[in-house]
C-alpha cells in the first residue's frame, strides 16, 4: 500500500506534497497549536529546573501529544 511518504515520484504525488508540505512547517504548526508551544516551553523550564537529573521525556512527549489531539478533536467539534 503506497503513502504519501513511499509512493514513487510522480506529478501527482508531487503536487500532493507540495501542497501538504506547508501544513507541516514548524512555524504554521506553531499558530495552529500555541498551547503545544506552551506545554512545550513549560517542559523545557522544567527539564532546566532538573539539574540533570533523569526525566521521563517519554511520558512528557506522550502528555502533550494527548493534550494536542484532545484540543484538536474537541475543540473542532465545538464540545
Amino acid at each position: 500500500m503506497e503513502s504519501i511518504l513511499t509512493a514513487p515520484e510522480n506529478e501527482y504525488w508531487k503536487a500532493v506534497r507540495r501542497g501538504l508540505a506547508p501544513a507541516f512547517a514548524v512555524n504554521n504548526l506553531k499558530q495552529v497549536f500555541p498551547e503545544a508551544v506552551a506545554l512545550s516551553k513549560s517542559a523545557a523550564d522544567h527539564l532546566e529546573r532538573t539539574g540533570g537529573r533523569a526525566v521521563d521525556m517519554d511520558n512528557i512527549a506522550q502528555r502533550i501529544t494527548v493534550d494536542v489531539i484532545g484540543k484538536s478533536m474537541f475543540h473542532s467539534r465545538g464540545l
